[in-house]
């Protein structure tokens, strides 16, 4: 009888173990690379005196974007109407869109009355007509067209209002602290500087931000394209950043006119490994406007030199995460990390460290802490980035954490 009741017994523990086993699967470790999300940082002054580089502009900004360093600035903070650098804010929700897959280049997007009613520069839009995502990207960078900005507008939020308001939020989590939003285009509206304006400062920052979405570069560095209207007739559009021909290395970003902002441009040039951004605001004509961006550009290029630590994509490294259906993750940097030099610094006194977090505990939403990128000279730390994972865990429930404790308990793999 013992006997028996011994092998009972254990057919009993084997049959309870093994139902725990298969009923509570435990989910996958999750090996797959995600890109870390570097938490943007105000931007830094460079201990530069320089002499004025952009005298007839109301305002100016000549920054290094990977690092986030001010080379020049004029009234960086006086707050101006920003004209139609509004557009960049709804290209920049535009590309988080399509990033994040809730929308595609090859989506639908129709016009609706009121869209159709913008005036200024426009694709002359009717109401119903239909393009692609793509076609009214290229309307909004090339033509600078209210109507598709507009269009796509509705299109993401549902309501131009709810656009307006997901554009001040964004701005705000930028850290555009003088910036307000009351349209996605940028026309301007009563009591102006109540309602729509930003600063060189915070324009620098929008696109600091756009940059790390490097496939907009393919739309800003277009200087032509011609659209099929919806009767069938070509529709040519000319980019109106005309620098793109002129001066070597631009791509982008963003051009605007209006009676009360004047010129403005939100130019973007690259040479060699280093990228800079020269933002114009109230300059009081285009060729102004160019000479100025273009002495920005030629005073960093000349003066300075970027030394890169780590590339875009390049792995970082597995965080362990505790308790989440996710054992680990790996992570890749999301952006190019990199220390800016005058040219006659020595490379040989910066190095950088990375360091990540042992253990995270789940649950895990996007956004949350992992650790983080630091770049010294000497022993001083010169910058900082944080790394965020851009991931959802959620948490073991308790049946998984028995299944967890059983497969330790039994030396189960």
């Amino acid at each position: 009888m013992l006997r028996t009741l011994t092998y009972q017994a254990k057919i009993a523990l084997f049959l309870v173990t093994s139902l725990l086993l298969g009923i509570f699967a435990f989910m996958t470790t999750g090996q797959q690379t995600l890109l870390a999300v570097s938490k943007p940082k105000p931007l830094k002054m460079a201990n530069q005196k320089v002499d004025d580089l952009a005298p007839r502009a109301a305002a100016a900004v000549l920054m290094e974007p990977n690092t986030g360093t001010i080379l020049y600035e004029k009234n960086m903070h006086v707050k101006l109407p920003p004209a139609s650098l509004t557009k960049m804010m709804t290209m920049l929700l535009i590309m988080e869109e399509l990033e994040k897959k809730t929308l595609r280049l090859t989506d639908i997007v129709y016009a609706s009355e009121y869209a159709a009613s913008m005036g200024g520069s426009q694709l002359y839009l009717e109401p119903g007509n239909k393009f692609t995502v793509d076609e009214m990207l290229k309307g909004i960078v090339l033509e600078s067209a209210n109507d598709a900005s507009l269009a796509m507008a509705e299109h993401i939020a549902g309501s131009e209002q709810k656009f307006i308001e997901r554009m001040n939020e964004r701005a705000l989590q930028l850290g555009m602290n003088n910036t307000k939003f009351a349209n996605p285009h940028g026309l301007p509206v009563d009591d102006e500087m109540q309602h729509h304006y930003s600063t060189a400062h915070d324009l620098a920052l929008l696109s600091r931000e756009l940059l790390l979405h490097e496939k907009i570069l393919f739309y800003t560095g277009m200087y032509e394209y011609i659209l099929t209207q919806n009767n069938g007739k070509p529709f040519h559009m000319y980019n109106s950043n005309k620098m793109l021909r002129e001066y070597p290395g631009m791509d982008g970003l963003k051009t605007g006119f209006t009676f009360t902002a004047l010129q403005c441009l939100a130019a973007t040039a690259k040479r060699e490994d280093m990228r800079l951004v020269a933002i114009v605001l109230g300059a009081p004509d285009k060729p102004t406007r160019s000479a100025e961006v273009k002495a920005m550009l030629d005073y960093g290029f000349e003066r300075f030199k970027t030394v890169t630590f780590i590339k875009k994509g390049q792995p970082l490294g597995v965080v362990s995460i505790y308790k989440g259906k996710q054992a680990e993750q790996a992570l890749s940097a999301p952006q190019t990390y990199s220390a800016l030099l005058e040219k006659n610094d020595k490379t040989s006194q910066f190095r950088h460290e990375v360091t990540l977090s042992d253990s995270v505990k789940a649950p895990i939403r996007p956004g949350q802490t992992a650790g983080a990128v630091k770049i010294y000279e000497g022993n001083t730390v010169i910058a900082e980035h944080e790394l965020a994972l851009n991931v959802r865990v959620e948490k073991l429930s308790f049946w998984e954490l028995t299944r967890f404790t059983l497969r330790k308990l039994f030396f189960v793999e």
